[in-house]
């Protein structure tokens, strides 16, 4: 009887499914063409069980962006096409019908505001849910722990019968056993429905197939031509984290392949399995292949130019990807500005004229200012999803009219490790050992600290220890030549006489960083950038032993 009654309604959905699918799909053109009208607004009456974004995400008619609507002369401009609007009613039924809702009656009614623009509203009339009476998981005897195997899933007896949280649902089983031993895993899912009385029965048959540990790990490097492999396979090997007879996870395959192209030493990283060498029932071991494509192992990148107040400033970095045979990463960067200006450069009589007259009276670009520093960076670290980098500089830096500070020698170790969500974090410690010189009136405004006595106590050379981390999000289209999205950060900072600071440098910093990116006409972009924070200090007993 269930699927007497089930496959009228599914035949429905397919048909309409397969309607409305390639228009969907394809890439729509709703850009505005010479007498097309501007959507202004898209709004939902009616919807109780979603709210209007989620719609929205579900139909081609889309309103013109903020900026465009606010602004006028900026952002996307979309325009109505009749075709769709007429089809988007039936993509919001299959909409409700995949999420469990039966009887829902969509219309869709354009109310025109002024010549070449219009508001778009769908009425929605909503069903009655289809409640999941049953829900049988078959399969997992045989598999340690299944319970938590299938803990939280987002499907549940007498909840709605929502077809794409059953999908959720059979994805989140599947991926759970290939993290836990079974490679081949695979489920077949079947459901009953009674449009009549609202009710659903749902059955996943799990077969896990051999559970199976990590067995030989085939590892195929094709160098560039003319040259010999550049990096040795037993580097490889410490890199991807994973060996022989250990417990087959797929993440942990997945983090080996990233790790692998995050050493930047390769151009393509291709991992497989071997499924043949699987025993058909029993505990088992899945052999793995590795091919490598080898890429250029190392670079330069000179650079030179003329500014303002740097006058003459150069700049060369280089780069080993393959640093000592290894898949770690040494990257030496030196740089210099105030060129001509700053001793042991300064030119003097004619030839000093094409430094400017600021930069040659600022009283801190009396010297060389320079930055030398190397970076040592592993690939991975014992093969999870986090990055190392030691860097080891020296450096002397002014700001004009501001300060000049000196540091003979300074030290930074960080770990990065990317999260769910492209979320990216950065734990840092920084130690360096330098002096600050600038004018008495910054000392005074900025600090605080107006005797001159004072001062030269702040003057002297003292460790400065900070610990920090940063939590970044990049959600830009592109992360070179981004035209839409945004990229934000927050940095926490602290800086105590607990992690090596003298206590007379002691702080706490917090600083946002929010961008944004919107599309112009003639290939340009609008850039907006909001960045601030705070920081708090400490009372300082200048003066006295403590």
């Amino acid at each position: 009887m269930f699927q007497r009654r089930a496959l009228p309604a599914l035949g429905f959905v397919v048909t309409a499914f397969c309607l409305a699918t390639p228009a969907a799909v394809s890439a729509q053109d709703i850009a505005c063409d010479r007498g097309d009208v501007e959507v202004l607004s898209v709004n939902f009456a009616g919807n109780r069980s979603f709210e209007d974004a989620e719609l929205l995400n579900g139909i081609v008619t889309t309103p013109s962006s903020w900026a465009r609507r606010t602004l006028r002369f900026i952002g996307a401009r979309r325009c109505l096409d009749q075709l769709e609007i007429r089809r988007d009613p039936l993509r919001l039924l299959i909409f409700y019908s995949r999420r469990g809702f039966t009887g829902t009656r969509v219309e869709a009614r354009v109310d025109t505001v002024k010549a070449g623009a219009a508001k778009v509203v769908f009425g929605i009339l909503e069903g009655a849910p289809i409640i999941l009476e049953q829900f049988t998981i078959t399969g997992l005897d045989s598999v340690p722990r299944s319970d938590r195997i299938t803990a939280d899933l987002p499907v549940q007896i007498a909840g709605r019968f929502d077809q794409d949280a059953v999908e959720v649902a059979r994805e989140t089983i599947e991926r759970r056993l290939r993290d836990n031993g079974y490679p081949t895993a695979t489920i077949f899912r079947s459901f009953e429905s009674d449009t009549a009385k609202r009710v659903a029965n749902l059955r996943f048959e799990v077969i896990p197939g051999p559970r199976a540990r990590i067995g030989a790990i085939d590892i195929t490097v094709t160098p560039r031509e003319g040259k010999s492999q550049q990096v040795s396979e037993t580097s490889v090997r410490r890199t991807i984290g994973i060996g022989p007879g250990d417990l087959y996870r797929e993440r942990d395959l997945e983090a080996a392949k990233r790790s692998l192209y995050l050493s930047d030493a390769y151009r393509h990283v291709e991992l497989t399995l071997d499924t043949a060498s699987l025993a058909p029932v029993g505990d088992s071991t899945i052999d793995i292949k590795i091919g490598l494509a080898e890429s250029f192992m190392r670079s330069v990148r000179p650079s030179a130019g003329w500014a303002t107040l740097d006058c003459f400033r150069a700049q060369v970095d280089y780069s080993d990807f393959a640093f000592l045979g290894a898949l770690r990463r040494l990257d030496l960067s030196a740089r210099t500005s105030k060129v001509g200006v700053g001793y042991p450069t300064r030119t003097e009589g004619k030839i000093s004229q094409i430094c400017s007259q600021s930069a040659r009276e600022d009283p801190y670009s009396d010297t060389l200012n320079y930055y030398v520093g190397a970076t040592l960076r592993q690939s991975s670290l014992f093969g999870i999803r986090a990055i190392p980098t030691v860097t080891l500089y020296s450096e002397l830096r002014s700001e004009f009219l501001v300060y000049r500070r000196y540091t003979p020698v300074g030290a930074i170790m960080s770990l990065n490790q990317q999260l769910p969500g492209r979320i990216g974090v950065t734990y840092a410690y920084q130690l360096e050992y330098g002096r600050t010189v600038a004018q008495p009136a910054f000392f005074c405004a900025v600090i605080g600290v107006c005797d001159v006595n004072e001062q030269d106590l702040l003057k002297r050379s003292q460790r400065l220890a900070t610990g920090s981390v940063t939590f970044g999000r990049d959600r830009r289209n592109d992360p070179f030549y981004p035209t839409a999205g945004s990229s934000m950060s927050l940095e926490l900072r602290n800086a105590s006489r607990y992690l090596g600071s003298d206590p007379d440098l002691q702080f706490m910093k917090v600083v946002g960083d929010a961008s944004w990116y919107w599309a112009l006409p003639r290939s340009s972009v609008l850039v907006a950038r909001l960045r601030g924070g705070f920081v708090f200090g400490q009372s300082i007993p200048l003066g006295s032993d403590t």
